[in-house]
């Protein structure tokens, strides 16, 4: 992320947002993302941004952003101390990972010698240019768990950063997952995910209503509405890049620019 984030100075852009397919990033009510940051001191080189995780139904096998017709919940944080305890709560099954205070995530300005960290939860610039946080308002609402024939992936990311000897602290949602059963992976997606006619079925499971995403998708200008022209078998990488590309035109973004498009969309299916 890092590199991408240094390209994306080179390009010259104001302000970086790192995100993942799972976040869907969004402004207060009656404002834009550029509402938000343009009025911000100059001193201030990072915001972080609150991640409030939402609550998939459990008989979703497969995820198509064009429906989101069963986001219905918002998960309730849990209050623990340290990430610590949180790993140890969701171990003892006292609760379930989607209830786990999650870490902030980060907007920065753009700069060529900025470095992301792990996560894209903080960044670093050289000493002359200390972050200075700031609130904006806007929030991330993070949906982890789309599908449930999507956990192989989190396996295949717990598996890449065992092999890459990262400590086990760093995604250890998606390290402790390598070795778990068929069985256990069953049972591990019924902890995260609501079930119809069930309430909080799960023990340590909390969740309150809460249409964000249903309200997302119904806007005219979502992005999403541009994948429902395109075949619904694509590879999600493809579904992927065409969201982003989308979502880039819907924000102004000149993609005329044939070299850079290409460059972005090679770089983005890379990630």
């Amino acid at each position: 992320m890092t590199g991408l984030a240094r390209i994306a100075a080179e390009f010259g852009a104001d302000w970086i947002v790192p995100f993942d397919a799972d976040e869907f990033w969004l402004a207060p009510e009656g404002l834009q993302f550029q509402d938000c940051l343009s009025n911000l001191p100059e001193d201030v080189t990072k915001c972080e941004v609150k991640v409030q995780n939402y609550v998939q139904e459990a008989s979703v096998k497969e995820f198509h952003y064009t429906d989101m017709s069963t986001v219905k919940f918002r998960a309730v944080e849990q209050e623990y101390l340290n990430e610590s305890q949180s790993q140890k709560a969701v171990a003892s099954g006292k609760t379930s990972f989607i209830c786990v205070p999650f870490l902030s995530k980060v907007i920065f300005r753009a700069s060529p010698d900025v470095v992301v960290q792990t996560g894209n939860h903080n960044v670093s610039f050289p000493l002359d240019k200390s972050p200075v946080g700031s609130p904006t308002g806007i929030r991330i609402a993070h949906l982890p768990y789309r599908a449930s024939s999507l956990l192989k992936s989190r396996v295949s990311d717990g598996q890449k950063l065992q092999q890459a000897k990262f400590h086990k602290s760093v995604g250890w949602h998606s390290q402790r997952l390598v070795t778990m059963s068929p069985d256990d992976l069953a049972q591990y997606w019924n902890s995260v995910a609501w079930h119809v006619n069930q309430r909080n079925d799960h023990k340590g499971l909390e969740y309150v209503a809460d249409d964000t995403l249903i309200n997302l998708q119904m806007d005219d200008n979502c992005p999403f509405h541009a994948l429902e022209s395109y075949p619904s078998d694509l590879p999600q990488a493809n579904l992927n890049e065409l969201l982003l590309l989308e979502s880039l035109k819907r924000i102004g973004t000149d993609l005329r620019h044939v070299s850079k498009r290409e460059k972005l969309q090679k770089l983005f299916l890379r990630k």
